[in-house]
């Protein structure tokens, strides 16, 4: 959580995957408004909602998985 103000959140979500053997961390950061009893995803820019940029490893991430 980078910031939250109620009815509005800045959400960094840390994506692991594997490509020609080697595995990549892409952190996407979502912008999200709270909207009609719900989060949803802000986009200001439809041609790009969301940017991601690779990253080196998961220091400062919490591992997280739903059961």
């Amino acid at each position: 959580m980078l910031k939250y103000s109620g009815d509005s959140a800045f959400v960094d979500v840390l994506y692991r995957g594997t490509a020609k053997g080697k595995t990549h961390y892409i952190s996407m950061v979502y912008n999200l408004i709270w909207q009609d009893g719900g989060w949803k995803l802000n986009v200001t820019n439809p041609k790009q909602p969301i940017d991601g940029a690779e990253i080196a490893d998961t220091s400062g991430y919490i591992p997280w998985q739903s059961n």
